[in-house]
């Protein structure tokens, strides 16, 4: 009996599914997988150079922001700024 069956009267109970062998069975052991796995020290490389690179391209934006603050004026300093207004 499918347990997702849309007539109600179709599915199993709730005693019958969990006496299904899926609940009842004990955990199975399973073999590590023999694949081709890379040694640590080339992940952390590949992780430091994504780093480096994230930081180089963020250093790069605070560049273009500096010089479109100099193309622009002077920025407004918080002391100079005045507050916002509520409209409650």
């Amino acid at each position: 009996r499918p347990i997702l069956d849309f007539d109600p009267e179709k599915r199993p109970t709730a005693a019958q599914c969990l006496s299904h062998p899926w609940f009842s069975a004990g955990p199975r052991t399973l073999e590590p997988s023999q694949t081709n796995m890379q040694p640590d020290g080339i992940n952390r490389d590949s992780f430091e150079k994504r780093k480096k690179e994230k930081e180089k391209a963020e250093h790069e934006l605070v560049e273009v922001g500096v010089r479109n603050i100099a193309i622009d004026g002077s920025p407004v300093s918080l002391k100079d700024s005045q507050p916002v207004k509520s409209s409650t």
